[in-house]
């Protein structure tokens, strides 16, 4: 079989926003997406191929193996780029993690592979429509089709849909209003480009950021800071114009709404009334997101994967949901938990996690939090297990299973 080539880049929408086709992503960007590479693996075939800056190491090839997951091969990115190294001759498709301007041009100009099926696809010929749909007033469009064509006061009120603004003057002007806020990059992504403003002015260093986003991306989204009590997430997957559910999952995030973890086989900690109104609401929520999406433009730019973060609030001493707080489209954490949930013994539960820590690699987070696995039938059913190889990497990605 031909292989298809999983690319890590989730980088993609910050590429996207910056436009060129030389885009490269910051050092901390680019140190996450070379140590996470790997992490396609997950959802890949046995004869695919991972696109790696670096192999990953053999030992623990053999022990996810060990574990029944997918052990795709790997191929340098040096080899694949050099024209004058003849290592594969032919792609089924490129599976990126995310499509973007600077990773298309690279593929293209890879004249010594031949991909067909990449070069029929929606991404092959990138243009404004593709960008736009990828900013964050695409959600809000969804957002806005939602609550506007659901008479069921499950959601949020309209005055808590976000604006989208031109100005510091316009957003400080916001600010009073509403006190506190949170300020959205138009293409930024799990949880990055956001800016929580608990106080009711703003000092210098946050108009300097402000401007500076202005300058690049135009334009800045402000909404009002909800009262959040449950972070999940819906997925779909949209095939040839098709939209079709796939999932959800639940995850954690930090103070500033940065991706942490998502729950694996489990839900979170919550209140029985959280629990009542998502049971109760949750098939109504993904119905109205499917009918919205199937409306939307996505379907005529998009092909693959993506994930709609949900958030459940309170709103005037009631439970609502936020049925779009933003659209990824591209693969996600979620994607890959919801894969893992495949991969790992059915009565499992536990966590996916990302970590970093500027103080320490992630081989000393791994050695204070790894535990000794239990297996049944060669899956792994209880323990942590690094989901990359720990030696030698910033970052990293791991399960962790009651």
């Amino acid at each position: 079989m031909i292989p298809n080539l999983h690319i890590f880049n989730p980088s993609c929408e910050t590429a996207i926003a910056n436009g060129t086709v030389s885009y490269i992503p910051n050092n901390i960007l680019l140190t996450f997406e070379h140590n996470l590479s790997y992490l396609p693996s997950i959802f890949a075939n046995n004869n695919d191929l991972v696109l790696m800056p670096e192999y990953e190491e053999l030992s623990h090839i053999e022990l996810l193996h060990s574990y029944n997951f997918p052990v795709p091969g790997q191929i340098l990115q040096n080899d694949f780029f050099e024209e004058h190294q003849k290592i594969i001759l032919e792609i089924n498709n490129y599976k990126l993690w995310g499509y973007a301007p600077n990773w298309i041009h690279r593929l293209k100009k890879n004249k010594t592979v031949n991909s067909p099926k990449f070069e029929a696809s929606f991404f092959y010929n990138w243009s404004e429509n593709h960008k736009q749909i990828y900013s964050r007033t695409t959600a809000k469009g969804i957002l806005e089709n939602i609550i506007e064509n659901q008479s069921n006061p499950i959601y949020i009120t309209k005055s808590k849909i976000a604006s989208v603004f031109t100005s510091v003057e316009q957003i400080e002007a916001f600010l009073i209003n509403y006190k506190q806020i949170v300020l959205k990059e138009p293409w930024s992504s799990s949880g990055r480009g956001i800016l929580m403003l608990r106080k009711s002015n703003l000092n210098s260093s946050i108009t300097q950021r402000i401007k500076g986003i202005l300058k690049q991306q135009n334009y800045i989204m402000a909404e009002a800071m909800l009262d959040k009590k449950l972070d999940l997430a819906l997925h779909f997957k949209i095939t040839n114009g098709k939209v079709e559910y796939f999932g959800d999952t639940y995850f954690s995030t930090n103070t500033n709404g940065q991706y942490q973890a998502n729950f694996i086989n489990r839900l979170p900690d919550m209140s029985s009334e959280i629990k009542l109104f998502l049971e109760s609401n949750i098939k109504v929520l993904q119905k109205d997101l499917l009918r919205a999406l199937a409306q939307s433009e996505i379907p005529k730019y998009y092909d693959g994967f993506l994930g709609v973060d949900v958030m459940i609030v309170k709103e005037n001493d009631k439970l609502v949901f936020q049925p779009c707080v933003e659209i990824n489209l591209r693969n996600n954490m979620g994607t890959i938990a919801l894969h893992l949930q495949k991969l790992i013994h059915p009565e499992a539960k536990g966590t996916f996690n990302i970590v970093f820590n500027p103080k320490q690699t992630f081989e000393a987070i791994y050695k204070q939090i790894n535990r000794e696995t239990v297996v049944d039938n060669k899956q792994i059913l209880r323990g942590t297990l690094a989901l990359i190889s720990p030696k030698g990497k910033r970052f990293g990605a791991y399960i962790s299973l009651d």
